[in-house]
């Protein structure tokens, strides 16, 4: 018999809408005791009528009885405030990413979570996407090689923050998955940008990262004719194209690459020759990542299993970088 365990949500904008409906399938693993939203409005669901709404997190603290974890899914910069009440009010946390925009308030809620003895929990959605595992599987089986270089595409035409850029936005996705496929930290990070829409908030951002011995650049933008999903990764071996939009083709690994040419007559037209073999389209058993999550988050309280790939150490190197990409913005 699973326990179950009462779940507070705060926000119920459009993520929070997400989490709420995933809330309701796994009755069986939560019971929805609140939703927090200043801004909520009822909708034409049944279902929503049966809980309380309170305005902030310390009227639900007040009034709600025996609040297990709660699962905040508020604008960025709230998150540091409404999570540390949260934790101080012995409540396990699941947070949407990016935690904080400050690497100093992260590792503050993690130090206060473990001293109280909670679990702390991001939401890096795409860690717990099946093609993305099925990928960092094969880039630790070395079958791409030594990796060489890695690109991350993310763009849309909105939605348009107003509390962060871009990068907060949306380059943190592309960091929780870089770093989940390499375990290294960058040397090197620079970062350029314009804000047009609102002159505080970049809407394009373009992001070098330089490792020791590999390359990655991310490109976001959220004013983009185009949505695009899509990570590149060139080993020495083979190379490798993720495409999130395309769901029955999502991972391809390519035997593609170039070789010194060895022929003497060859050397002044062409010192490398091009590599280019078969295209294999793993097979992947699809799951929903955001059920997967909410899921994770439940085993991390009942069972103390901790995900070593959402781990505490990446959510906390994920903020670090994207400290110093918000300098080199700023530069």
């Amino acid at each position: 018999m699973k326990k179950q365990l009462n779940i507070l949500l705060v926000g119920f904008g459009y993520w929070g809408k997400n989490f709420y409906r995933i809330i309701e399938d796994k009755s069986s693993f939560f019971n929805l005791v609140g939703i927090v939203d200043e801004n909520f409005v009822y909708e034409n669901n049944e279902s929503i009528q049966n809980y309380p709404v309170l305005n902030n997190v310390n009227d639900a603290i007040d009034i709600l009885d025996n609040i297990d974890c709660a699962i905040v899914a508020t604008p960025t910069t709230t998150h540091y405030e409404i999570t540390k009440v949260l934790l101080n009010n012995n409540i396990h946390c699941l947070v949407e990413k990016p935690l904080t925009t400050s690497y100093s308030e992260a590792k503050e809620l993690y130090d206060l979570a473990e001293s109280n003895k909670l679990k702390l929990l991001v939401d890096h959605t795409f860690l717990y996407d099946q093609s993305i595992l099925e990928l960092k599987k094969i880039i630790e089986n070395n079958e791409l090689g030594d990796l060489l270089h890695l690109s991350f595409e993310r763009t849309n035409l909105g939605p348009v923050r107003t509390d962060t850029n871009a990068a907060w936005d949306l380059s943190t996705h592309d960091l929780s998955i870089l770093f989940a496929l390499i375990d290294d930290t960058p040397i090197k990070v620079e970062a350029n940008g314009i804000a047009l829409l609102n002159k505080t908030n970049e809407d394009i951002v373009n992001i070098s990262l330089e490792f020791e011995n590999i390359f990655a650049t991310l490109f976001s933008s959220w004013l983009h004719p185009e949505k695009s999903r899509i990570i590149k990764v060139v080993g020495d071996k083979k190379m490798a194209v993720w495409n999130g939009l395309l769901p029955d083709q999502e991972l391809k690994i390519m035997d593609k690459g170039v070789e010194k040419e060895n022929n003497i007559s060859d050397y002044k037209i062409n010192m490398f020759k091009v590599k280019s073999g078969i295209i294999t389209i793993p097979n992947i058993i699809r799951s929903e990542p955001l059920m997967n999550v909410v899921l994770d988050f439940y085993k991390l309280i009942i069972d103390n299993e901790f995900n070593v790939v959402n781990s505490k150490e990446l959510t906390l190197k994920i903020i670090e970088t994207m400290e110093k990409i918000s300098l080199s913005l700023n530069k």
